[in-house]
């Protein structure tokens, strides 16, 4: 047993080590943003902070963030007193260079702080408003481009999200070590009291069914990746070895006082165990309903879908309700990513899975499937009533309004295609049946589905 403690131990160690290197993506990104800054230091007396700023940032070493953001700031406000004079007729070479690369600059902190600040890890109510308020401009003006305020602000952020991660980690370990611990506990206290050496033959077979369901316990980590599967077998060796304690306390109710104490201690143990592993499970179960999520939308992810698909039509092949599969796809997404930005695209797609969440039943399963495409499976309709609820959905988008901050009113449509549900129907054909009713409808529109 104390060798499959420390092995356990071990194997927690690297698992938190592997969680560090999740962080190193962040620090890249951070990098990057400096590195383009770097690009307008054409001034010998602001090479020396930039490099300063530079060597702060290593990959394998914590972030001294007060240090970093302190340094930004002074080197933004030496490049923005850099201005050309008011008499001057027209931009010299190096001046547009100059403006040209601030405003990359700016653009690419604001990308960084888009990708960071989206919903990739479950935050609370206060950390997803103060991410919302949160946000860079970059006019063409380079005078009026102020970037400290929210680089303040997002730094913060950052602080607060890498906290929050690494609390939730430390938590979920030292659930793991308690659990351990108390497991280990256990097997200690029945050694030590029902070890004597008068008793050792009597209860040589009782002990070897503890180790056995001790030794379960933990290989179920290895062996089950499912959360049901690994809480149901962990309560359930749990309860095999508070049935051995019972029957133990049945065939002993001659002993003495003290030893009648002790297996109630025992059993209390047993129960506060039972409620760390449901706490663990709990946690696991919130951390893979994270991963079935789409971070820039919110609606299911493809996995998520590939599964509930794979499930209702099992279940309709069986004699279940029938459903439909219904695909959206924006129209002329690459121009508007191409002429308005990929910030105007992306809230472009939140907009179209938010009018989906107010058009469909909450029971309804959406997900974003990939790209400008989302999907919905939808129970218990005729064909009729789906496209009446398509027509509500196209109403409800076109009262939207999209604007970029740079291009002005995004014009959006939506193309779908619907697919009911056949007998002995298989996945790849009932999304193919969905998706040419979707081309033929861009087909009629004289569009031609975006590569």
């Amino acid at each position: 047993m104390e060798k499959d403690l420390v092995a356990e131990v071990k194997k927690l160690k690297k698992e938190y080590l592997d969680s560090e290197r999740m962080h190193q993506d962040e620090k890249e990104c951070l990098l990057k943003v400096v590195g383009t800054l770097g690009l307008l230091i054409n001034q010998p007396d602001l090479e020396k902070p930039y490099l300063q700023i530079k060597d702060l940032i290593q990959i394998d070493k914590p972030l001294d963030l007060d240090r970093i953001e302190s340094g930004l700031s002074q080197l933004k406000k030496k490049l923005v007193s850099q201005k050309v004079g008011e008499g001057d007729q027209g931009k010299n070479a190096q001046t547009e260079l100059l403006q040209k690369r601030l405003m990359e600059a700016c653009r690419s902190l604001r990308k960084v702080m888009i990708v960071l600040m989206e919903e990739f890890y479950p935050m609370g109510n206060a950390m997803i408003k103060k991410a919302a308020g949160i946000e860079v401009n970059c006019p063409e003006d380079i005078e009026n481009i102020l970037v400290a305020e929210p680089t303040d602000a997002f730094l913060d952020f950052l602080k607060e999200l890498r906290a929050r991660i690494s609390e939730d980690f430390k938590q979920v370990n030292r659930l793991l070590f308690l659990f351990m611990s108390q497991v280990k506990e256990l097997e200690d206290t029945l050694r030590k009291e029902f070890g004597h050496e008068d008793n050792i033959k009597r209860i040589e077979y009782f002990e070897m069914k503890i180790n056995d369901e001790m030794g379960t316990i933990s290989d179920s980590f290895n062996l089950f990746k499912n959360i049901d599967d690994l809480k149901n077998t962990i309560l359930g060796k749990i309860n095999a070895i508070k049935q051995l304690v019972t029957k133990k306390k049945e065939e002993d109710l001659m002993k003495t006082r003290m030893v009648q104490d002790n297996i109630q201690k025992l059993k209390q143990r047993i129960v506060e165990v039972e409620k760390d592993a449901q706490e663990m499970s709990r946690k696991a179960e919130a951390f893979e309903t994270a991963a079935m999520k789409d971070g820039l939308t919110g609606l299911y992810n493809r996995k998520a879908f590939d599964l509930k698909l794979n499930d209702v039509l099992k279940i309709f092949n069986d004699g279940g309700d029938p459903f439909a599969l219904m695909i959206f796809d924006v129209d002329a997404f690459k121009k508007i990513n191409d002429t308005f930005g990929h910030v105007a695209g992306d809230k472009v797609l939140k907009k179209v899975a938010q009018t989906l969440k107010e058009t469909f039943r909450s029971d309804d399963f959406m997900a974003r499937y990939g790209g400008d495409e989302f999907v919905v499976i939808i129970g218990n309709l005729t064909k009729d009533m789906v496209r009446d609820k398509i027509s509500s959905f196209k109403t409800k988008l076109k009262k939207k309004r999209f604007m970029s901050y740079e291009k002005g009113e995004v014009d959006v449509d939506v193309s779908t295609g619907i697919a009911l549900a056949l007998k002995e129907d298989t996945i790849e054909g009932l999304i193919h049946r969905a998706d040419q009713a979707m081309y033929q409808v861009k087909k009629n529109k004289g569009l031609e589905k975006e590569a």
